[in-house]
């Protein structure tokens, strides 16, 4: 069955290109089958911060010609599902059908994750309310049915605040329930070009985000908390606020503004009568150091 399918393929790869009169005639000797490997640079459920993804990942690939045109005239070279098996140095990614290739050069991009209802590659619906870790693949040029393998890079779309929340002089029991940021600079939803990372089309600027998470009892210790936002790439207050012991208490940092692909991270100091903010930091997804936060 496998090379009834195969053949197949490359039947319809040859009748393609031979109704292109620009094109030479595809034999079925010169075809090559696109391989895949993937790994993610740097940092990532909710932020990936490791080099592999997960068994059972799917990534969605496209292999376009000079120009973004399709590959030989294949639309369906957009958007095919890749799927993770096993982990590690034994992973193998799967596409969803043999991705072949012919004396065209062509450049693969990638996004994760992979999503079906996705219409157009450059402008794949980014949102923070499921605080997923969107990325896109560095692109890999020069494929063709010589040169088939394909090392993907995945580079972090959004950004994300780290919160390491300790106590100070606070008195009260300290049961923290909720932790929200917003900000003019930071948007709800948006849209991805995967071929460059460029976000576009903001929506839902200054709207609350926070993720759900397991509630926890302030310690000197201190308890991280990581949010996924969309940056917009504009300067601006961010407003932090957090619920404890059932009472909301905000903050507000200085203008600043969020990378794509940085994490930066927060010391807030829960007090009597204060939440402070201290030295802030960013490294690549990485992660900056936004400083210390005093809470009253």
């Amino acid at each position: 069955m496998r090379k009834t399918i195969f053949f197949a393929a490359a039947l319809a790869f040859m009748v393609s290109a031979c109704n292109q009169p620009d094109k030479t005639p595809v034999q079925f000797d010169d075809l090559g089958q696109l391989k895949v490997n993937v790994r993610t640079n740097a940092q990532t459920k909710a932020l990936i911060e490791t080099s592999a993804l997960e068994n059972g990942s799917e990534l969605g690939i496209s292999v376009l010609e000079a120009g973004d045109a399709d590959y030989d005239g294949f639309a369906n070279y957009k958007n095919i599902k890749l799927t993770a098996s096993a982990s590690g140095s034994n992973q193998v990614w799967t596409p969803a059908f043999d991705v072949l290739l012919s004396t065209t050069e062509g450049t693969l991009y990638a996004y994760y994750p992979y999503s079906a209802a996705v219409t157009d590659i450059k402008a794949v619906p980014v949102e923070t309310t499921s605080q997923t870790d969107y990325m896109y693949g560095t692109p890999v040029p020069g494929l063709f049915n010589k040169n088939c393998a394909a090392d993907v890079v995945l580079n972090h779309a959004l950004a994300a605040v780290r919160f390491n929340v300790v106590k100070g002089s606070f008195s009260g029991d300290g049961q923290v329930t909720d932790i929200a940021v917003n900000g003019q600079q930071i948007a709800n939803k948006a849209t991805m070009n995967s071929l460059t990372g460029v976000l576009a089309a903001f929506e839902g600027n200054n709207e609350r985000i926070n993720p759900a998470f397991a509630p926890f009892v302030l310690s000197a210790g201190g308890e991280v908390k990581d949010i996924i936002i969309i940056p917009t790439g504009t300067d601006g207050v961010m407003t932090i606020s957090m619920t404890i012991d059932g009472y909301e208490i905000q903050a507000q940092t200085p203008a600043m503004d969020f990378a794509e692909g940085t994490i930066s991270e927060f010391d807030l100091t829960v007090n009597s009568q204060s939440l402070a903010i201290g030295e802030v930091t960013v490294t690549p997804w990485s992660t900056v150091d936004k400083g210390n936060i005093d809470i009253l």
